[in-house]
């Protein structure tokens, strides 16, 4: 873990936190729009245990890629937030905001960084859309697929500008803003339910623990719950309750996290990839992935190749 000074100085961009080595990173690459106003850069994090990053002028809006299922603990001048962050997990940092954060693992998060004088040119006043917003609207994770998808893309069109693609970026950033300020998101993890009893802190580590061990994911319910104490029956209830899905849609998203870092790192072939993570063919496999990710694991694997 590293813990992470506050400069007195405030930046500009979100690649000054790289530039100046500030953001601990495995690997980081930035592509932009022709006038710079919009950048877009793809991050393997490391992780960081009681940071604060300085205030950049930029709206930022961070979309995490790959998920580590970590623990995360965010404070962008409203209060502590802390949530487990997921496949999908949007957050968006105002511009002029300092922020803190603590998380474990490796995440591939994809930021853009959104300059003031963009935002003017698309009519939005930052000040109004955050009083319309409000503070718990943007302190929470955010999820929503057409958010998500609209990244991906964007993120594909900055490879190669051109000026059809400018402009879809354009339309696409206004759209993503205009979901995400104005509070439009869709889709949003399954709330966990007010009945029952979750699993304690020290049960969810022994599950999480337990995957550790099994890269493959080959885990019954029967082994998960034996690793808790627990009986089947119980364990499903109080898991439901404690992450807002059941185990077997837990597991599957795992599976597909897993997925997402053989594809990005390997050769492997779709079909390889498919048996190995415990599905029955590559067509389940591929629409599984699709299901949750939004796109096919070719796709995938063409856009967030290393």
């Amino acid at each position: 873990m590293t813990a992470i000074g506050l400069p007195d100085a405030s930046g500009t961009r979100f690649t000054d936190y790289l530039e100046t080595h500030s953001l601990p990173s495995d690997q980081a690459d930035t592509r932009a729009a022709r006038d710079g106003s919009v950048l877009a850069t793809l991050v393997t994090h490391s992780p960081v245990e009681g940071g604060w990053f300085r205030p950049i002028d930029d709206l930022v809006i961070s979309i995490v890629m790959q998920s580590c299922h970590s623990d995360v603990v965010r404070d962008i001048g409203w209060g502590r937030s802390s949530f487990v962050e997921a496949p999908g997990c949007i957050l968006v940092t105002p511009p002029g905001c300092k922020s803190y954060w603590t998380f474990g693992g490796n995440p591939l998060v994809l930021h853009f960084s959104i300059a003031r004088e963009r935002l003017e040119a698309l009519g939005l006043d930052w000040d109004s859309s955050l009083s319309d917003a409000g503070a718990d609207h943007l302190n929470a994770p955010l999820y929503d697929r057409l958010v998500s998808e609209l990244a991906s893309r964007i993120w594909s069109v900055l490879e190669q500008p051109a000026p059809l693609g400018e402009r879809f970026v354009d339309h696409a950033v206004a759209t993503m803003l205009t979901v995400l300020l104005g509070g439009h998101v869709e889709d949003r993890p399954a709330s966990p339910s007010r009945g029952g009893s979750g699993l304690p802190a020290w049960r969810m580590k022994k599950v999480r623990s337990l995957v550790a061990e099994r890269p493959g994911l080959d885990l019954s319910i029967e082994e998960l719950a034996s690793s808790t104490g627990l009986s089947a029956d119980h364990f499903v209830k109080a898991f439901s309750t404690t992450m807002g899905q059941t185990p077997h849609q837990w597991l599957s998203s795992l599976r597909i996290e897993e997925a997402k870092k053989l594809l990005r790192q390997t050769d492997q072939p779709l079909t390889e990839i498919a048996l190995d993570l415990g599905f029955s063919s590559s067509a389940h496999f591929s629409s599984r992935f699709k299901q949750l990710v939004g796109m096919p694991p070719s796709a995938w694997r063409a856009t967030f190749r290393s």
